[in-house]
C-alpha cells in the first residue's frame, strides 16, 4: 500500500498588495450597475496570488467542490484578465449562469467577493478561501476534482438549497 503525504499546505500569509491596482479594480466593479450597492470584500495572500497569476492558475478554484460552495460562491467564479473588458466578462458570465458572479478574481491583483450585506460578502470570501484550501490540499492526492454538471444542476435547482441560501445571506 502506497503512503501519500501532504506535500503542500495552504499558506494564507499576507502579501504586499498593489493598492493602485486594487482600487482601480474596485472602481471598475462599483461602476457596474448591478454591483453599485453591493458590499465587497477584498483579499490577497500567498495562495490567492498564485491562483490569480493567470487563468490557467485560477482553474483549480473556478468551480464548486461542495454544495456549500454553490450556495455561497456560485456555480462558477469569474476570472478577469483585463479590467478594460470587465463589463463584457460580467455579461458573458451572466448569460452563462443566469446570475451575476459572487466571486471575481482579478489577474495579478486579488479576489473580490460581493454580497447584499457586509456579512454575506465576508462569508462568500470564507467559502472561497475554503475552496482554495481544498485545491491546495488535493495537489498531494492526485489533483482537484469539482462537482460535475449534473451534481451542480441538482443543487442549483434544489428548492431546499435555494431557501437555505436566501435565509443564510439575509441574516
Amino acid at each position: 500500500m502506497a503512503v501519500t503525504y501532504i506535500i503542500h499546505r495552504p499558506d494564507f500569509s499576507s502579501v504586499r498588495i498593489n493598492n493602485i491596482e486594487k482600487e482601480k479594480a474596485h472602481e471598475c466593479l462599483k461602476k457596474y450597475p448591478a454591483f453599485k450597492d453591493l458590499y465587497t470584500t477584498f483579499e490577497n495572500n500567498i495562495e490567492i496570488s498564485a491562483a490569480v497569476k493567470d487563468s490557467t492558475s485560477f482553474q483549480k478554484v473556478h468551480s464548486p467542490y461542495t454544495p456549500d460552495h454553490i450556495v455561497y460562491t456560485g456555480t462558477e467564479m469569474l476570472f478577469i484578465e483585463d479590467l478594460e473588458r470587465i463589463e463584457q466578462n460580467i455579461e458573458k458570465y451572466r448569460e452563462r449562469n443566469e446570475c451575476y458572479p459572487k466571486v471575481i478574481a482579478v489577474k495579478m491583483t486579488g479576489v473580490f467577493t460581493l454580497g447584499d450585506k457586509e456579512d454575506s460578502s465576508r462569508i462568500t470570501m470564507l467559502l472561497f478561501l475554503d475552496a482554495l484550501k481544498i485545491a491546495v490540499y488535493t495537489e498531494s492526492f492526485g489533483d482537484y476534482r469539482f462537482m460535475n454538471k449534473k451534481q451542480i444542476d441538482f443543487i442549483k435547482n434544489w428548492e431546499v438549497e435555494e431557501f437555505r441560501s436566501k435565509v443564510s445571506l439575509n441574516k
